[in-house]
C-alpha cells in the first residue's frame, strides 16, 4: 500500500517544493470514495471527473532521494502558498502523466505476471483487452485521461472503446466494434468482482464507461 503523507509533513518538505518543482513533478490520482472521504477531511485538492473522485500528488522520490512508494497530496493551502490555481495544477499533472502512462494488451499483462507468482495463470480469450496504468503500475487508472492515450486506443481499437474501471491502479479497454455483451452485463461483471476481489480502498467505480469520438462519458 502507498504511503500517503499526512498533510501536516507537508511543513517538513516546505523548503524542498517551489512553484515549479510541483508542477513539474505533479500527477493525476483517481480515489476510491473510501479515501477520497478521509482526504476530503484534510482539505486536499480532489475534483470529480465523470463522478469519479480526483486528486493531484507528488512523489516523495521527486523530493528527495527516498525512492518509497510515499507520496505528498496536495491541498488548497498548499497550492495557495504556492499561488497555483487549481486549473493550472490539473493541466499540468495529465501533461506530467503523459510521460508515464502506458497501454499494453491485457494478455501481455497477465503471462508477465506467471513468472513472479510462480504459477500459469489464465489468458483472457478476448485477444484485444487493452491494459491502461502507468510505469509501475501504481495509481494509474488516471492514464485514461491523457489524450495521448485516448488516441493510442482509438487508433488499436479502431474507434471507439469501453473502459472497464478495474482498480484505482488500472482500466482495462474494450473495443465497441468486438463488444458482444450488453454494457449493463459488463457493469453487473465489474460490480461482482469489485465485491469479491478488489480491496475497498481501491474500488474505483462499479460502472462502465465508453469513449466516443474521444470523449467519455458514462454508459447509460
Amino acid at each position: 500500500m502507498n504511503n500517503i503523507i499526512d498533510m501536516n509533513t507537508a511543513e517538513q518538505v516546505n523548503n524542498e517544493l517551489t512553484r515549479d518543482n510541483i508542477l513539474k513533478e505533479v500527477l493525476p490520482r483517481f480515489l476510491s470514495k473510501v479515501r477520497a472521504e478521509a482526504l476530503d477531511a484534510k482539505e486536499a485538492v480532489i475534483r470529480h471527473y465523470l463522478e469519479l473522485p480526483l486528486s493531484v500528488y507528488m512523489p516523495m522520490a521527486a523530493l528527495s532521494n527516498d525512492t518509497r512508494n510515499a507520496s505528498l497530496v496536495l491541498t488548497r493551502a498548499l497550492l495557495a502558498q504556492f499561488d497555483i490555481s487549481e486549473e493550472e495544477v490539473f493541466a499540468s499533472a495529465i501533461t506530467n502523466m503523459e510521460a508515464q502512462a502506458q497501454v499494453r494488451s491485457f494478455a501481455s499483462v497477465i503471462m508477465g505476471l506467471m513468472p513472479m507468482i510462480g504459477e500459469d495463470l489464465p489468458v483472457p480469450e478476448e485477444p484485444n483487452v487493452l491494459y491502461v496504468s502507468n510505469e509501475n503500475q501504481f495509481f494509474g487508472a488516471a492514464a485514461i485521461l491523457c489524450p495521448s492515450v485516448v488516441k493510442n486506443i482509438q487508433d488499436r481499437m479502431g474507434g471507439d472503446f469501453l473502459v472497464l474501471p478495474s482498480s484505482v491502479h488500472e482500466v482495462l479497454i474494450w473495443g465497441l466494434n468486438e463488444c458482444t455483451s450488453d454494457p449493463q452485463e459488463i457493469a453487473e461483471m465489474v460490480r461482482e468482482i469489485n465485491m469479491s476481489c478488489v480491496d475497498p480502498a481501491e474500488q474505483l467505480s462499479d460502472d462502465v464507461f465508453i469513449c466516443r469520438d474521444g470523449v467519455l462519458s458514462k454508459c447509460a
